[in-house]
């Protein structure tokens, strides 16, 4: 196997759900060496299953998000309307929209999610008033 560098990088996505702090999140801004370091966007791997899920909040981004169903089913809520996504499907959410995608798991469920630009408080937390990432 060749050697990661600069240039490139080379590893298992799953490895990323391992990691206890940005658990899922394998390219973007809070990485902390290059290539995998960006502020052009930021992906992340996930598993949820239905037994062992915290639902998302209800939140905005100054980003745009995009979620690809891989396997399974999930629901949540954008702009005020319920979403039901199953495998194979996709949405992308335009900057500033209030979602929590996902807010429930009806079928063990795997996607991924890519965000640009990559930014470390893009998120806010509805009725919070706070910023973060994730």
């Amino acid at each position: 196997m060749a050697k990661n560098d600069e240039r490139f990088h080379r590893g298992k996505w799953r490895d990323a759900l391992r990691r206890k702090k940005g658990k899922g999140w394998f390219v973007g801004e809070f990485m902390k060496q290059k290539p995998r370091r960006t502020d052009l966007f930021e992906l992340k791997y996930w598993e949820n299953t239905v037994e062992d899920f915290t639902p998302h909040v209800m939140k905005t981004s100054c980003t745009i998000e995009c979620t690809l169903i891989l396997a399974g089913r999930v629901k949540g809520e954008i702009a005020g309307q319920p979403v039901d996504l199953s495998a194979g499907e996709y949405v992308v959410i335009a900057p500033g929209t209030p979602n929590a995608i996902p807010q429930k798991v009806i079928e063990n469920a795997k996607g991924m999610t890519v965000k640009a630009p990559s930014i470390r408080v893009a998120k806010h937390i509805m009725g919070a008033g706070r910023r973060t990432h994730g």
